[in-house]
């Protein structure tokens, strides 16, 4: 399953890599509204089951910047792996 994750977030942030900021963040009228806004679910949510399962604290994380969300994003992946 985290190798299925990484693959399908990888593909969704490489496509994401396409746009600029302005259209990551725009209003898509999807569930939590923008792409980034998205993003930061799909991660925040992704490090809360990781933090459940290892006994650390709730996260916290936030998709404000791009660069920054991949980052994270490739940590939690590293995270999973383990």
């Amino acid at each position: 399953m985290a190798r299925y994750n990484a693959w399908q977030n990888g593909s969704l942030v490489a496509a994401a890599d396409t746009l600029s900021d302005g259209e990551r963040w725009q209003d898509r009228g999807a569930f939590f509204g923008s792409i980034a806004a998205t993003f930061n679910h799909l991660l925040w949510d992704d490090a809360l089951w990781l933090a459940r399962f290892t006994g650390e604290t709730r996260p916290e994380l936030l998709w404000r910047h791009h660069e920054s969300g991949r980052r994270s994003r490739t940590c939690e992946q590293r995270r999973m792996r383990r």
